[in-house]
């Protein structure tokens, strides 16, 4: 399970405010540990949905957090303990 922690344009312009008012923030998260693929977040919420990004151009870990830079955001997301 993880938590979506930053959601960003290459602006800088926060999109976390925006998801947030739809979704949980909250899911469980698929993706392949390559560039030139989406990644997948299935929303812990009732609405059933999930997010696929864009073509991920970067991908990053340190310790327990992950990022995605894809072709118009860069996402972060944290490891829950469950």
């Amino acid at each position: 399970m993880y938590k979506m922690i930053k959601a960003t344009t290459h602006e800088g312009k926060d999109k976390l405010p925006d998801i947030a008012a739809i979704h949980s923030l909250e899911g469980k998260l698929h993706w392949i540990p390559d560039t030139n693929y989406p990644f997948f977040f299935a929303y812990n919420d009732s609405s059933g949905k999930m997010m696929r990004s864009s073509v991920v151009q970067e991908i990053n870990t340190v310790d327990n957090q992950i990022r995605f830079r894809t072709r118009n955001t860069e996402y972060w997301f944290e490891k829950m303990e469950v």
